[in-house]
C-alpha cells in the first residue's frame, strides 16, 4: 500500500479493482471518506482507504486511541504556532482558497478540522469555552 497519506481516485479504484465511477459512488454514499480538494480533483486518506477495506473483510473498524497530555489549547496553540492563525482561520483560508494545495496543507486541515470539532463540543458557561 502506498506510504502517502492521500490516494486519488483513480489510485484508490486501482486498490479496490473498481473503476473510477465505482470509488466516486462509495465516497457520494458515505462509505469512503475523501476530501474535495478542487471541482476536478477528490483525495482519498489513505487511512480511510484502509477502514473501508477492513469493513469489507469484517474486520473491526475500532480506532485506537493514544493518551495525550497535551490540552486541546496546547494543541490549538501548536496548530497556530505551526500555520500561523487559528485552526477556523486556517480552515476559512484554504476554502476561500488561498492556501496552495499541499501534502503539509491538506495535513493542517485535517488537524484544523480535529481542533475545530473539540472546540465546537467543549462546554459552554456563561458565554466562556472552558
Amino acid at each position: 500500500m502506498s506510504a502517502t497519506p492521500y490516494l486519488t481516485v483513480n489510485q484508490v479504484a486501482e486498490h479496490l479493482r473498481m473503476t473510477p465511477d465505482g470509488v466516486r459512488k462509495l465516497i457520494k454514499s458515505g462509505k469512503l471518506t475523501a476530501l474535495r480538494v478542487s471541482e476536478r480533483k477528490t483525495l482519498i486518506p489513505t487511512a480511510a482507504l484502509h477502514a473501508y477495506q477492513r469493513k469489507l473483510r469484517g474486520e473491526s473498524s475500532t480506532i485506537a486511541i493514544v493518551e495525550d497530555e497535551r490540552t486541546l489549547s496546547d494543541l490549538s496553540e501548536d496548530f497556530e504556532h505551526r500555520a500561523g492563525m487559528s485552526a477556523l482561520a486556517f480552515l476559512a483560508s484554504f476554502k476561500r482558497g488561498k492556501v496552495a494545495r499541499t501534502a503539509e496543507s491538506l495535513e493542517l486541515v485535517s488537524q484544523a478540522a480535529s481542533i475545530a470539532a473539540a472546540q465546537a463540543r467543549e462546554p459552554v458557561i456563561a458565554g466562556v469555552r472552558r
